[in-house]
């Protein structure tokens, strides 16, 4: 990996000022710098859903370990160890319950042996976004650990000609991000835009809704046209929008 940073662009004189402390902090610490490391590791994925691009029971269930290594001046070395899963119960017919989680742990050692560990670039840390879970803002969310979980339904709005399906999608997400999960773990849910710690250290879990619509095409069992919105304390967001329509989707199986 190699990773350039550079210097903040002086659109606004206050662009840096506008930001918090802890962003300027991130920024300001790898500002016109080369970051450069490698990457390596294992993953394990097992998938039991009865339909991969349209599932209606099932899940798929992945888990990594991964180390990075810096190279050069970089004497930064990490390991994370991230775990996810994904969930289907049918109920009936279309309409299905949708499970998830998502972990990832992140620890470090003392790479030049002076003590202390190196501090991790954002730009190497997990985010917790619409990659992990829909809802969530964009970049937003950064921290060595993740942990979140969710719950929702989809369930079917309209058929057309027994072909084509329009389905609508509801789920609900609480997680945060952590310097350490297991010592800044709370089971209270926040509201509020403040992501930082409170004076205990406890970070509590921050909610968001995701509201979807899919059109499927049930001869297929895919979906060919879908867009999800996700609410949250950071405002709403476009948390996917999808269109992988093929011509030869509107050709109808013989039953």
């Amino acid at each position: 990996l190699v990773d350039r940073s550079g210097d903040v662009r002086d659109d606004s004189p206050a662009a840096l000022a506008d930001l918090s402390a802890a962003s300027q902090a991130a920024v300001t610490s790898i500002q016109n710098q080369t970051l450069t490391g490698v990457s390596s590791g294992v993953e394990a994925v097992v998938d039991l859903r009865d339909w991969p691009s349209y599932p209606r029971r099932g899940a798929v269930v992945s888990a990594e370990v991964r180390r990075f290594t810096g190279l050069g001046d970089n004497t930064l070395a990490f390991t994370r160890v991230s775990t996810q899963m994904s969930g289907y119960v049918p109920i009936y017919g279309r309409t299905a319950l949708l499970l998830s989680f998502t972990g990832i742990v992140t620890r470090q050692g003392d790479a030049d042996g002076d003590g202390q560990a190196d501090p991790i670039p954002y730009v190497y840390l997990p985010t917790l976004d619409e990659r992990v879970a829909v809802a969530y803002q964009q970049d937003r969310l950064t921290g060595r650990d993740i942990l979140a979980a969710g719950l929702g339904v989809r369930v079917p709005l309209y058929d057309f000609l027994g072909v084509y399906g329009i389905d609508a999608v509801a789920i609900g997400y609480l997680g945060n991000v952590y310097d350490d999960v297991f010592r800044q773990f709370s089971p209270a849910v926040g509201f509020g835009q403040n992501v930082t710690a409170d004076p205990d250290g406890r970070a509590t879990l921050r909610p968001a809704l995701g509201l979807g619509l899919g059109v499927a095409n049930l001869d297929k069992e895919r979906v060919v046209l879908g867009a999800l919105v996700g609410i949250g304390a950071g405002g709403v967001t476009v948390a996917s929008l999808r269109i992988a329509y093929n011509l030869r989707d509107s050709r109808p199986l013989f039953r």
